[in-house]
């Protein structure tokens, strides 16, 4: 089953244990913290593309799904642009 299909599984609130059965080892992970001092941690999907040596992968070649307290937030750039923009924020302080 493909990334894309077995998103459409998904459901918010599915453990990371739940996760990781359906969708298997994501791509790559990012961990953001928020100015609560709670953390935002993302797993990267590929859901765009083919791995090919002339193929380079992009930013918009993975889907990140958001997760907080090891439940999911919820999948899309939007999630993660907005962790990103906070955690600027906080460093900016």
């Amino acid at each position: 089953m493909s990334n894309r299909s077995a998103m459409l599984k998904l459901e918010l609130g599915m453990t990371e244990s739940q996760v990781l059965d359906l969708m298997g080892k994501p791509s790559k992970m990012e961990y953001y913290r928020r100015a609560d001092g709670t953390t935002t941690d993302f797993w990267m999907y590929m859901t765009k593309g083919r791995i090919a040596p002339s193929f380079q992968l992009t930013e918009a070649s993975f889907t990140p799904l958001a997760f907080s307290d090891g439940r999911l937030l919820g999948w899309n750039r939007n999630f993660y642009y907005d962790a990103i923009r906070v955690s600027q924020e906080i460093k900016a302080r």
